[in-house]
């Protein structure tokens, strides 16, 4: 309603316990769905955000990178894509970057 994205939701959807997560993630599919534009603003914090999550939020931030089109971020996907070692993150990268692609 507010047009926007309040901060204090990237601390949820990117919480280390999966029951806290798993409202934001349906929150923010849904805005990938109604307010694509909206939802496309959540791709720069997501990402910044990153690094320090762990890797089962790393997953679900890798999913709505894909479900909110973050075409921008490809090159640091594939590169990441690249490196990764943990096979469920590369499962998730690899669909993430076919669904950008």
């Amino acid at each position: 309603d507010e047009g926007q994205i309040f901060p204090a939701f990237y601390d949820v959807v990117t919480h280390p316990l999966w029951s806290v997560r798993l409202g934001a993630l349906v929150v923010a599919e849904t805005l990938a769905e109604t307010a694509p534009h909206l939802a496309s603003g959540m791709a720069a914090p997501l990402w910044k955000r990153y690094p320090d999550l762990p890797v089962p939020a790393k997953g679900d931030v890798i999913y709505l990178l894909g479900e909110i089109g973050a075409v921008d971020l490809c090159a640091e996907l594939n590169a990441l894509f690249e490196n990764e070692t943990d096979p469920e993150l590369r499962d998730a990268l690899q669909d993430t970057l076919e669904k950008l692609t």
